[in-house]
């Protein structure tokens, strides 16, 4: 699923109402050391899965990058 811009917007993903990144989803969620994985970070949450079996397989490569 790809959100549009309206939705991203209101759902507050990318920046918050006030135009500013402190308050959105992408702020609370970015832990990320480098400038790939907040991309990637990004484009995940702009463009969220729906398969159950692609979201487990995400969580799973997650899983394993943080166990190092």
């Amino acid at each position: 699923m790809v959100l549009d811009s309206q939705a991203l917007q209101h759902l507050e993903i990318i920046e918050a109402a006030d135009g500013k990144l402190e308050g959105s989803l992408l702020h609370y969620v970015d832990h990320c050391s480098t400038s790939f994985g907040r991309r990637q970070i990004k484009k995940w949450l702009m463009a969220p899965l729906l398969d159950t079996e692609q979201i487990n397989e995400r969580l799973d490569a997650v899983h394993d990058l943080m166990s190092f």
